[in-house]
């Protein structure tokens, strides 16, 4: 996330307040001297986990950027599978070689669509179900 009041950039330094159960999982953050609450949402679809972010703040501020919560990748695998797409050629799949660190996709938009869906792909080595996605 970035973000930034009248005075100039954000550094919250959020702290766990509570874990939630129920219709998935709901990890809530605070930085009470900040004024910003941040939660984590986490529920499973059939075999997709879906991941949301929520952030609030007491004082008005402008939030430049928030990306849903971020989840380890398993670390046998050779290749991360996503899709990007203009209009005349929406979800063309993208094989990119596994490498370690952050894999950062950006949208200049701001937004995700058809252009940059919030979807990747990591088959692991040796798994039965990989070569379902490779072929899409």
């Amino acid at each position: 996330m970035s973000l930034s009041d009248a005075a100039g950039p954000l550094a919250p330094r959020f702290r766990l307040v509570a874990a939630e159960t129920g219709d998935g999982l709901v990890l809530r953050y605070a930085d009470e001297a900040a004024g910003l609450t941040y939660a984590a949402r986490f529920r499973s679809e059939g075999d997709v986990i879906l991941a949301e972010a929520e952030l609030d703040s007491l004082l008005d501020i402008h939030c430049h950027w928030l990306a849903a919560p971020v989840l380890p990748a398993p670390q046998m695998s050779d290749e991360i599978l996503d899709w990007h797409g203009t209009w005349l050629r929406e979800f063309h799949r993208q094989a990119t070689p596994w490498s370690h660190g952050i894999r950062m996709r950006e949208s200049r938009s701001g937004r995700s669509g058809h252009e940059h869906p919030p979807v990747a792909a990591i088959p692991s080595r040796g798994a039965t179900r990989s070569g379902m996605v490779r072929h899409l």
